[in-house]
C-alpha cells in the first residue's frame, strides 16, 4: 500500500526531505527519454542520497508564487462546482520495493478514489489548451510532462481516476478525467526500474531492497509492471493529440 503523508505541508522543510533523492511525478518525464538532462538529474538523486542534502535552493519566482495562489483558488472552485471534498496531502511515497525511491506530491486527493492535477498557465496558454463548452471550457491539450505527471500520480497512488485541470482567473476552470493507461504506466515502470538500477549501482544501496523484490527491479516486462505497481484496474484512456489546435 502507498504511505500517505497527511500531516506533512507542501513546500516546507519535512516536505523536502520526503522528497530527497527520490523520483517525483513533477520531473519524471525527462526520465522517459535520453538526454544530458536525464543524466544529470540521475546524478543530482544520487548524491541526495549519498550526502543526505540537495545543492537545490528554495527560488521562488514570481510564475511560481502566482501558481499557488491560483492554485487554492482552482481547489476551492473544483469542490464547489464538482461538490466534493478535496484532502491535501504532502506527499505519497510508492508501494515496496519503490517506496525509497519514489512518490509524488498530490495537489488533491478525492474520497478514496480519485485525485487533482491543478496548472495555472497564462492567458495565452489557457485560450489555446482549452475551449468553450456548455458555458464554461474544457480541456483539448495536456502538455506531454503532464500527462506523464498524471499517469505517475495514478500509479504511485493506485487510484481509479485523476482530475486535470487548466485555471486562469479571467478563463475559469477547465476540468478532464483521466483514468490509468497501462501502456504509459508500463513506459514509466521500465524508466524507473532502470534509474533506480543505476542509482542503486552509484549508491550501494541494494540492502534497501528486499530479496524478494529484487526479480521486480530487474525484469522490466509488462508481467513484471502489473505485479510489483499492484495498480488497481481502471478504465484505460490514452493521452489526447499533443498539438495545440
Amino acid at each position: 500500500m502507498p504511505n500517505y503523508h497527511w500531516k506533512v505541508r507542501q513546500g516546507t522543510p519535512e516536505w523536502d526531505a520526503l522528497r530527497l533523492g527520490k523520483f517525483t511525478a513533477s520531473s519524471f518525464h525527462t526520465f522517459l527519454g535520453k538526454s544530458q538532462t536525464k543524466i544529470d538529474m540521475l546524478w543530482e538523486i544520487i548524491a541526495e542520497r549519498l550526502f543526505k542534502d540537495s545543492d537545490k535552493e528554495n527560488y521562488s519566482s514570481f510564475a511560481m508564487e502566482r501558481g499557488k495562489i491560483l492554485e487554492s483558488e482552482a481547489r476551492r472552485l473544483y469542490q464547489a462546482e464538482t461538490e466534493t471534498l478535496v484532502k491535501e496531502c504532502g506527499f505519497v511515497d510508492m508501494d515496496p520495493p519503490y517506496d525509497h525511491f519514489a512518490g509524488c506530491s498530490p495537489d488533491g486527493l478525492v474520497g478514496d478514489d480519485g485525485g487533482i492535477e491543478i496548472k495555472s498557465p497564462l492567458a495565452k496558454n489557457f485560450l489555446q489548451w482549452t475551449s468553450p463548452a456548455d458555458g464554461g471550457r474544457e480541456v483539448t491539450y495536456i502538455k506531454p510532462e503532464y500527462y506523464t505527471q498524471v499517469q505517475f500520480n495514478l500509479l504511485v497512488t493506485g487510484r481509479k481516476w485523476w482530475d486535470f485541470m487548466y485555471y486562469h482567473p479571467r478563463g475559469g476552470l477547465a476540468i478532464k478525467r483521466y483514468y490509468p493507461d497501462p501502456e504509459h504506466q508500463n513506459k514509466i515502470i521500465e524508466a524507473l526500474n532502470e534509474c533506480i538500477r543505476f542509482v542503486i549501482l552509484e549508491t550501494g544501496e541494494s540492502n534497501l531492497i528486499e530479496q524478494k523484490d529484487v526479480l521486480c527491479l530487474q525484469n522490466m516486462t509488462t508481467q513484471t509492471e502489473e505485479s510489483c505497481s499492484k495498480k488497481k484496474t481502471g478504465q484505460a484512456k490514452k493521452a489526447p493529440n499533443t498539438k495545440a489546435e
